[in-house]
C-alpha cells in the first residue's frame, strides 16, 4: 500500500499557484485555499473585495510572484508587509483602478 503524504492525510489540497484575476473572491473563500500553504509560489488576485485585514492571509512566506489588481482599499502597509514577510519575492505587481505599480526584484 502506498504511503500517504501529510496533505493527503489531512485531505488538504496544497496549491503552488493560485490565479483568480478575473473573479474578485471574498476573503472567506480565499482563506480556505491560502492558509497555511508553504507550497504557494505564485499568487494573482483581483482585490476589489479585499482590504488591509486580508494581508495576513495573502502574504505567504514562500511566494516568488505576487500580482494584485484593484488594490484601492490597501495602503503602503501592503508593500511594507510584502517585503517583510515574503523574503523570496522576485516579482511584485499591484494596481489601483488605472495605475499600475510593477516591481521586479533581481
Amino acid at each position: 500500500m502506498k504511503e500517504k503524504s501529510p496533505a493527503e492525510e489531512d485531505n488538504i489540497i496544497r496549491l503552488d499557484r493560485l490565479s483568480s484575476e478575473e473573479i474578485a473572491a471574498p476573503i472567506d473563500r480565499l482563506r480556505r485555499l491560502l492558509l497555511p500553504n508553504a507550497s504557494l509560489r505564485s499568487l494573482k488576485l483581483d482585490c476589489m473585495r479585499l482590504n488591509e485585514s486580508s494581508i495576513d492571509c495573502l502574504l505567504q512566506p514562500g511566494l516568488l510572484e505576487l500580482s494584485l489588481r484593484n488594490c484601492y482599499r490597501f495602503s503602503g502597509k501592503l508593500l511594507a508587509e510584502a517585503g517583510a514577510r515574503c523574503k523570496d519575492l522576485r516579482l511584485f505587481a499591484t494596481s489601483l483602478r488605472y495605475d499600475i505599480v510593477f516591481v521586479q526584484i533581481v
